[in-house]
């Protein structure tokens, strides 16, 4: 697989999670505002996590680097991290995720 190729993939996972970050921010407008400062702070690291992977994408999408593996390890540790957050926050607040390896 190419950077390009991986890139792509990628991208198709992160537009999943991304749609389950939006989702969770759906549901918490009809929390009160106690229930919401418990989901703030989470949802606030989802979207920087996000943020420095589309930021990660877009630069090896541009350099294409002929030795891609440490933006592919860096990129692949924060879908992970990506992944596990929004699910465990998604179990807490009753929201279901999209399953994004399907997408792939």
């Amino acid at each position: 697989m190419d950077a390009m190729q991986y890139c792509n993939r990628v991208n198709r996972q992160l537009v999943g999670f991304k749609a389950g970050i939006y989702d969770i921010l759906e549901k918490m407008e009809g929390l009160n505002e106690s229930e919401k400062s418990v989901f703030a702070a989470p949802v606030k690291d989802l979207k920087g996590v996000v943020a420095e992977l589309d930021a990660g994408l877009a630069a090896l999408k541009n350099a294409c680097p002929a030795d891609w593996s440490p933006e592919k390890a860096a990129i692949d540790a924060g879908m992970e991290k990506l992944s596990e957050t929004l699910l465990q926050l998604a179990a807490k607040i009753k929201v279901t995720v999209p399953d994004t390896t399907s997408w792939v």
